[in-house]
């Protein structure tokens, strides 16, 4: 599995959102899903690493998401993400939160507080 940053457009309640996030393929190069990209790094080097990869997102063309309305398409998808998010909550207490897009994209975010 491959993945860059790259611009992302939701649309949610008929509200576009641009965004750069990281967005991961499959071997043939298609969107499998994306999350939120954050800046932060060991050192200002890596941190100006990230910045110029994110800068060099704007230069491509965006990637399209939108929620799906096909859930009952997904049942085993869901199945899998569950008991994957259940694995990583027990393995390291954190609970991401997903939505599944068309085609079976999966986003995954974490709750802000």
């Amino acid at each position: 599995m491959t993945w860059n940053y790259r611009l992302v457009e939701s649309k949610e309640n008929e509200e576009s959102w641009l965004e750069i996030s990281e967005v991961y393929y499959d071997q043939l190069g298609k969107p499998l899903g994306y999350c939120r990209a954050t800046v932060g790094g060991e050192n200002v080097g890596e941190i100006q690493t990230i910045l110029t990869l994110m800068t060099q997102a704007l230069d491509k063309p965006v990637v399209k998401f939108k929620p799906s309305t096909k859930k009952e398409e997904h049942s085993e998808l869901v199945s899998n993400i569950e008991f994957a998010l259940e694995s990583l909550k027990a393995a390291c207490g954190i609970a991401p939160k997903y939505k599944i897009l068309d085609d079976g994209v999966v986003y995954f975010y974490m709750d802000e507080k």
